[in-house]
């Protein structure tokens, strides 16, 4: 026996109480394991409903050197009332033997927005490298960047570069939301 108040005995695994063999059941910490079980299961269904997406384009040097010009569709339209949102990105560029100058940064652009949800300064390297997303947000009060029924295109916002001969590719992990 333990103590006189419990009248626990001696078991084969240390002291048994009488309510199992750890002793007393603490029905406070049932009703939290309880409560915890609910909360895990929301979180699971909420996740069960998130559409998560990955997307992998690839960029040859010509594409590049016209990317003001003739922008590069990423993401195709995802339908009536739906808009991409992007999660994150990474941008690899592959090398070769000349650097990409002027207009080197690379958006990513919903379709008719007027401001980009995130850019990439990879161009310019004179080396193959990895670089990943600057997400930017919409700050200004008639700033749209989230459109309904639209594409998300690879571009540059202010010209074609000058010079270059790189390749890479983008990477993309998004979300389809309702609007």
């Amino acid at each position: 026996m333990c103590c006189e108040s419990c009248n626990c005995q001696p078991g084969p695994r240390g002291i048994q109480g009488p309510e199992g063999p750890m002793g007393p059941v603490n029905t406070v910490a049932q009703e939290e394991v309880a409560a915890l079980a609910l909360v895990v299961e929301e979180i699971s269904e909420y996740v069960d409903t998130l559409q998560i997406y990955k997307a992998e384009i690839t960029l040859t040097s010509e594409e590049i050197l016209n990317i003001f010009s003739s922008p590069k569709l990423a993401i195709a339209s995802p339908g009536a009332g739906k808009a991409i949102s992007i999660i994150s990105g990474s941008m690899s560029l592959t090398f070769n033997s000349v650097a990409y100058s002027g207009n080197v940064i690379i958006s990513l652009i919903t379709d008719t927005a007027n401001m980009y949800q995130g850019t990439f300064y990879t161009l310019n390297s004179t080396v193959s490298r990895w670089s990943r997303f600057n997400n930017v947000p919409g700050i200004n009060a008639t700033d749209t960047q989230l459109i309904a029924d639209k594409a998300l295109y690879i571009k540059n916002l202010v010209g074609n570069p000058s010079a270059g001969n790189s390749g890479g590719k983008i990477y993309i992990t998004y979300e389809i939301i309702d609007l």
